[in-house]
C-alpha cells in the first residue's frame, strides 16, 4: 500500500502540472485572440485605404474629364471664331477684287471712248491720264481698305486666342492624395509548453507538499506503519495528562497543543 505523503505529493504534483498547462493554454488563447484582432484591424485598414484611393481616382477621373471637355470646347470655339474671321477677310478681298475689275473695265471703256473720237492733241492725253489717275486712286484706296481689314482680322484672331487661353486658365488639375498601405502586424509569439520543465516543477511541488504533510503528521505525534497512522507512546501519555485546579479538570490536546477545559 502506498505511503500517504507520496500519494498526496503525486496528486499535488499532478494538479500543479494540470494547472500549469491550463494557464499556458489560457495565455496562448488570449494571445491568439489579440493576434486575430490585429489581423482584422490590418484588413480593415487595407480596405479603408483602397476605398480612399478609389475615391481619389474617381475625383481625378471626373476632374480630368471635365477639363478635357472644357479644353475641347475652348479649342473649337477659338477655331470657329478664327475661321469666321478668315471668311470675312476672304469676302472683303473678293469684293475688292470684283470692284477693282469693274473699275478697270470702266476705265478701259472710257479710254476707248476717248480714243474713238479720233481727236488728238494734248487734250486727249490729259483725258487718258485722268482716267488712269482715277483708277490708280481707286486701286490704292481699295488696297488700303484691305490692309485695314487684314489688320482687324489679325486683332480679332488674337482676341480669340486670348479668350481661349482664359477658358483654359481656369482649368485646374486634380492632385490625388497619397495613402500609404498599413503596416502588416507581427503576431505575438505564443507561450511554449515546456513539458519537461513543467513536470519537474510539478514534481518539486508535489514533493514539497508530501514532505509538509509528513512533517505535520509527525508533529501531531503520528507515524505511518503497517498501512495506518499510529500515535507514538510519548505523545499518547502526554494526551492523557490532566491537571485538576479548583474542581476542574484540564487535559492536553495533542492536535492544537493547548489545554482544553473539561468539567
Amino acid at each position: 500500500m502506498c505511503v500517504p505523503p507520496i500519494v498526496i505529493g503525486i496528486i499535488a504534483g499532478g494538479l500543479g502540472f494540470i494547472q500549469n498547462q491550463q494557464m499556458i493554454a489560457a495565455q496562448n488563447e488570449a494571445i491568439e485572440v489579440a493576434n486575430q484582432n490585429q489581423r482584422a484591424q490590418f484588413e480593415r485598414d487595407k480596405i479603408q485605404v483602397e476605398a480612399q484611393r478609389f475615391n481619389q481616382q474617381q475625383q481625378y477621373d471626373s476632374t480630368q474629364l471635365a477639363n478635357e471637355t472644357s479644353e475641347f470646347l475652348a479649342n473649337r470655339a477659338a477655331e470657329k471664331e478664327i475661321s469666321s474671321i478668315n471668311i470675312q477677310i476672304a469676302q472683303a478681298q473678293e469684293e475688292a477684287a470684283i470692284k477693282k475689275r469693274e473699275k478697270k473695265l470702266e476705265a478701259t471703256r472710257t479710254k476707248g471712248e476717248i480714243l474713238a473720237t479720233g481727236k488728238g492733241g494734248l487734250n486727249i492725253v490729259n483725258l487718258l491720264s485722268d482716267v488712269d489717275s482715277q483708277f490708280a486712286q481707286y486701286d490704292w484706296s481699295s488696297n488700303r481698305n484691305l490692309a485695314f481689314v487684314g489688320y482687324q482680322g489679325s486683332t480679332d484672331k488674337e482676341s480669340a486666342n486670348i479668350r481661349r487661353a482664359s477658358r483654359l486658365a481656369v482649368l485646374n488639375p486634380y492632385i490625388k492624395q497619397t495613402y500609404i498601405d498599413p503596416v502588416k502586424p507581427i503576431d505575438q509569439p505564443k507561450v511554449s509548453k515546456n513539458t519537461g520543465l513543467a513536470l519537474l516543477s510539478a514534481g518539486f511541488q508535489g514533493a514539497s507538499v508530501g514532505m509538509s504533510f509528513a512533517s505535520g503528521m509527525k508533529d501531531l505525534g503520528y507515524t505511518w506503519a503497517n498501512g495506518a497512522w499510529t500515535k507514538t507512546a510519548s505523545l499518547a501519555n502526554a494526551a492523557t495528562t490532566t491537571a485538576t485546579t479548583a474542581g476542574s479538570t484540564y487535559f492536553r490536546n495533542p492536535f492544537n497543543r493547548g489545554w482544553s477545559y473539561n468539567l
